[in-house]
């Protein structure tokens, strides 16, 4: 954008006589610091005006300023996008480290599991003021969840995890509940004829943990029997002192793991969690899942279609309704 001035040339130690000028109208670009002064008319001046040059648009000397204007913006232009490209560079290398930042959570541990060390995964932060009556979204916030659940390097939880996690259920939530089933976590629970569930955990290409089918399964079969393998939790609070009593790693994967689901067509809706692998569920929205619960009020899981050994098993998370303000959170 151009504003225009009204000014006297006479005001310039450098002037010519004022007749030969056809218009006292000064052009300024003010979007550019080192902007040139035109002045419609002139011959062949370059006049010092307020810091700036005044330069004719017409004539040699006008030609000869222009092309310093140019040749200064081009310069430039071309500092600032080497000053771009270093910013580029440096924002890649360390926009992961500050991922935790960009969340507005607190960095309580690192994002990478594989590289904590034995008692850094069992160590239990102080819990912050106020955390009694944090929402489920503020708790994740808290934990740096959001790293956590994008980390695709998290391992499978060991036997010793799984025990660690039992226990402080049974300390803080309901000790009432026996983890006596004679089957590993680390294969799930007996699903029936003192066999486990017909699948196993392993990696997911682009989803982390994942389970998988251990053999040939038909449809309608059932694979997986929630009332075997959730826990539950009363209320909200208990679900708090939950998280709150286990390491930041296993916390956020309490977080990632729970769901809210109602038990009875006129039942209220309930946190629930698997302390098994059948924690590891990934979903396949409508389209890719094949396996279901027939209602949503069951947590028995079917096949809906013929499965192959070694297929990732899906359900849709969307069949069971998350409302976390409606338990206490």
């Amino acid at each position: 954008m151009f504003n225009r001035w009204h000014t006297k040339v006479a005001d310039s130690p450098l002037q010519k006589p004022r007749t030969e000028f056809k218009s006292q109208i000064i052009c300024v670009d003010n979007g550019d610091k080192d902007s040139h002064t035109f002045v419609d008319g002139c011959d062949d001046i370059e006049i010092a005006l307020e810091g700036k040059y005044l330069a004719c648009r017409d004539g040699g000397s006008s030609n000869k300023s222009r092309e310093r204007w140019r040749t200064a913006k081009a310069n430039r232009v071309v500092l600032a996008s080497i000053f771009l490209y270093v910013c580029f560079l440096f924002l890649g290398n360390s926009l992961p480290k500050l991922n935790g930042k960009f969340d507005g959570s607190q960095q309580s541990g690192s994002s990478d599991s594989s590289k904590l060390t034995h008692g850094e995964r069992y160590k239990i932060l102080q819990s912050p003021d106020g955390w009694e009556t944090l929402s489920y979204g503020g708790i994740r916030r808290h934990f740096n969840c959001k790293a956590h659940a994008h980390d695709q390097s998290k391992p499978l939880h060991s036997q010793e995890e799984w025990q660690f996690i039992r226990e402080k259920y049974n300390g803080v939530v309901d000790d009432r509940v026996k983890f006596d089933d004679p089957m590993p976590p680390t294969l799930g629970y007996t699903l029936r004829d003192q066999s486990p569930p017909p699948f196993f955990a392993k990696f997911s290409p682009g989803k982390g943990r994942g389970v998988f089918a251990s053999r040939d399964i038909k449809k309608g079969e059932l694979v997986h029997d929630g009332n075997r393998s959730a826990s539950q939790f009363s209320d909200g609070m208990a679900w708090r002192r939950f998280v709150f009593s286990l390491p930041r790693e296993m916390a956020c994967d309490i977080a990632e793991w729970s769901w809210t689901q109602s038990l009875s067509v006129q039942g209220r809706l309930e946190a629930l969690v698997d302390l098994n692998i059948a924690a590891f569920f990934n979903t396949g929205g409508e389209m890719k899942s094949n396996v279901n619960p027939k209602v949503p009020t069951s947590l028995k899981f079917y096949a809906t279609r013929d499965i192959k050994k070694g297929s990732e098993l899906l359900y849709d998370y969307n069949l069971y309704e998350t409302n976390w303000e409606k338990v206490g959170l």
